[in-house]
Parts: C-alpha cells; structure tokens; sequence
C-alpha cells in the first residue's frame, strides 16, 4: 500500500530540486550568452540574477546557492576559469540579494541597497581571485585596466578620424599614451570607492529593473521602485555635495600634505557628484512630464545633460538644491498640508 503522506511530504523537495536544476540551466546559457554573443550578450548580462533570484522567491535560500553554485561550476567547463567565477558572483550574490528582498517582501529601495551592497563585494572579490590566480596585485590589475581605457581611447579617436576624414596622429597619441595610463590610474586610485559606489549602484539599478520586469512576468511579485521623476536623496547629501565641491579649492595646499584626508575629499567629489547628477535628471525629468513633453525627448535631454560638461555641472547644482529643499515636495508634502 502507497504511504501517500510520505509522497506528498517528498513532493516539494522534488519540485524544489527539478526547479532549481531547470533555472541553473537557464542561469548557464545566459552566462554563456553574455560572453559569446556580443549584441545580445549586454542584455543577458542584466538578466544574470534572475535565475537564482527565482529559486530564492519560491524555495529559500538554500535552493538558491544551490543553484548558483551549480550554474558557476557548470559555466567552467564552457568559459575561462575566472570569467566563470565572474558570472558566476552575479549569479550567487547578485540573485540572492534580488530574491531574499523578494521573498522577506522589502520595500524597492531596500532590496537594492542589498543588490549594491553584493555588486560592490563581487568586485572586490573579483579583484582578489584575480590577483591570486594571475598573481598580480590590484595596482598591476588597475593599470591593465587603464591601459585597456585608453586603447578604446584610441581606437575611438582612429574611427573618428576615418569617419570625418581627419588625419589620426599616432605620433601623438604614442607620446601622451604612457602620461594618460598614469594620470588616469591615478585619479582612479584616489577616488576608487567613490567610482566603485557609483558603478556599484547603476549596476545594481539595472540589474533590479531589468530583472524585476522579467520576474514579474513570470508570476514573481517584484516591488517597483518609484517613478524616475520622484527620485529624491538624503538633505544632507546636498550639503555634502557643496562641501566636497568647495573645500578641495579653499585648502588645496593643506589636502596636497594629507594624502588620505585628499583621497577621502576626492572619494566624497565623486560620490556626491554622481548621485547629485541623478536627481538633477529627476529634476529636470519632473519638470518636463509636468510639460507634456513626450518620453523620449525626456531621454534624450537626459543623455545630451549627462554628455556636456555644463549642463552636467548645472545638472548637480541643482540636484543638490532639491535634496537639501524639495522643489518638488516630495519629502515634506505641499505648504498647505503641512
């Protein structure tokens, strides 16, 4: 006779197991899509989350490691070593913040300060795997980098030249290429957790917004973030903003003999101008829905703000001035419910 609660008791393990062995496939192929197909390969790199985000949704957090260590360990047969383990920390780390914020029910915000907080522990992790198996150390990895940089530099300007039928200097390029590598490297060092904060939170945005899209059209309740004109940061990020963007020129001679009190200046430069930026774009975002103006002329004055140094500039102005005094009362409500 069939002990049919000890088969319904299985059941679930089973489903749980079938499940997680499906989306650690899916997770593979979107690894591999990533590396290999160049076009496609940007979107699936977003979606690299998804798989193991869903298997925490729907079985806890064990399934999910489960799931992702499987994925990574499979991508080593198909990829190099340490690409694998790259994809592999988005995997684990990156879909486990997603799905415990799904399954704990957090609000949006919250769940992506987790996925920013595990975009900035996969690069760090990145870097030491590196510096192990190349044996390299992270200055060494940091002018590779750099040096890569500047070769896209290169080729650029050398496309641009063909294009608008310009002679491309070589000679001068090869005598500032070394000055470059060594200035960019650098800045880079002393503003690297600023840079790696701001990677580390658009990172984490997209992944959120493109996964959670996905998520939800299979049947996984994602909470949305806010719309984009009614972003608005901390007060005391503004005065933080102006204070960064001040002190540097008032005691330029006094930072130039504290190298780490410099570095933490040059870190809160980077930091406050990047997100002061993003809500100088909800800003003018807001203003211009307000106008009626469609959606993708929105964009593209947002891109154009973000490409000219000025209106960048203008841009963060007045971004820090909303942070500090709500233009757009988002914060505090109306004068008159107040």
């Amino acid at each position: 006779m069939t002990d049919r609660s000890h088969t319904g008791a299985r059941r679930p393990g089973y489903r749980a197991l079938v499940e997680s062995a499906f989306l650690a496939a899916l997770a593979v192929v979107i690894t591999l899509l990533a590396e290999y197909v160049p076009v496609v390969g940007i979107g699936a790199a977003l979606l690299g989350p998804v798989p193991v985000a869903a298997v925490v949704a729907r079985h806890g957090m064990k399934w999910g490691i489960m799931s992702g260590v499987v994925a990574t360990l499979i991508s080593m047969a198909f990829l190099n070593p340490i690409l694998a383990l790259a994809s592999g920390l988005v995997l684990v780390f990156g879909g486990l913040s997603l799905g415990y914020g799904i399954m704990k029910k957090l609000e949006a915000q919250k769940t992506l300060f987790l996925m920013t907080v595990a975009a900035i522990l996969i690069a760090v992790v990145e870097v030491l795997v590196s510096a192990i198996i190349l044996g390299a150390g992270p200055e060494a990895l940091l002018r590779e980098a750099m040096e890569s940089m500047v070769s896209g530099m290169e080729q650029g300007a050398e496309l641009a030249a063909k294009l608008t039928g310009k002679p491309f200097d070589a000679a001068e390029w090869a005598k500032t290429r070394e000055a470059m590598i060594a200035s960019f490297t650098e800045t880079v060092k002393q503003a690297i957790v600023g840079l790696l904060a701001a990677t580390a939170v658009t990172h984490a945005y997209l992944n959120y917004a493109v996964s959670g899209a996905v998520l939800r059209r299979l049947g996984i309740p994602v909470n949305e973030l806010p719309p984009f004109s009614n972003w608005i940061f901390p007060p005391w990020l503004g005065l933080l903003f102006f204070l960064a963007s001040t002190v540097p020129a008032a005691f330029a001679n006094q930072l130039a003999a504290y190298p780490l009190l410099r570095a933490v200046v040059m870190n809160s430069i980077v930091g406050t101008s990047f997100f002061t930026l993003i809500e100088g774009l909800s800003l003018l975002s807001y203003y211009l829905k307000q106008a009626k103006v469609p959606t993708l002329v929105v964009v593209l004055l947002g891109i154009y703000a973000v490409t000219n140094p000025s209106l960048g500039f203008v841009a963060q102005l007045f971004g820090a001035l909303d942070a500090m005094m709500d233009f757009r009362r988002i914060r505090w409500g109306n004068l008159e419910d107040l």
